[in-house]
């Protein structure tokens, strides 16, 4: 008696995949421009100091990867990303 009392009113089924009460249309709208690759303007990697990057140390941009996070902490003006906008390039940061 009381299993049915808990069960009750849920459906069992699953939900259709174009059920809009899944998810509102402002958070499909960034979702999509999350990926979409005609947004995304630079190579997605892990943020790297200018010299991590220079063409005669090739692969150093992934070794101590922490380099980048300590120089932004330090600076003035640390940088962050910008918010995702619908149908928007994706946001990026400089390389220090």
């Amino acid at each position: 008696m009381e299993e049915k009392a808990v069960t009750d009113g849920v459906s069992s089924a699953a939900p259709p995949d174009d059920d809009p009460s899944l998810i509102d249309q402002a958070t499909l709208d960034i979702v999509n421009t999350l990926g979409d690759r005609s947004k995304v303007s630079y190579p997605v990697r892990t943020p790297a100091t200018s010299q991590q990057l220079r063409p005669d140390q090739p692969g150093r941009a992934e070794q101590n990867t922490y380099e980048w996070f300590s120089r932004n902490e330090r600076a003035g003006r640390p940088q962050a990303l910008g918010p995702v906008k619908k149908g928007e390039p994706l946001p990026f940061l400089d390389s220090q």
